[in-house]
């Protein structure tokens, strides 16, 4: 099985609500409600297997921190792809 296969849609759906709000190049803002209801759906474990060394370049994973936090998902300490969230991310 190839890494990540069958969670392309909740990345798409994570990529097309969220991916504003964890832009680089941008500041940190509140994520919408539209944003909140893509990361409920979300598969995260499996989302997780997509975050590649490139795509980390592209976005800002602490900004993905706060965007799950935000939305009351926070990600599991622990690795999430290519990058490692710290324990302190995890308020559950």
């Amino acid at each position: 099985m190839v890494v990540g296969q069958g969670c392309e849609a909740d990345v798409e759906n994570l990529v097309n609500n969220c991916g504003r709000f964890v832009q680089r190049d941008k500041p940190r803002i509140s994520p919408s409600p539209q944003c909140c209801n893509a990361v409920h759906k979300a598969n995260i474990k499996c989302a997780c297997s997509h975050v590649t060394n490139e795509n980390v370049k592209l976005i800002d994973m602490d900004k993905v921190v706060f965007v799950a936090m935000s939305c009351g998902r926070p990600l599991t300490p622990g690795s999430c792809g290519a990058y490692l969230v710290p324990p302190a991310a995890y308020l559950g």
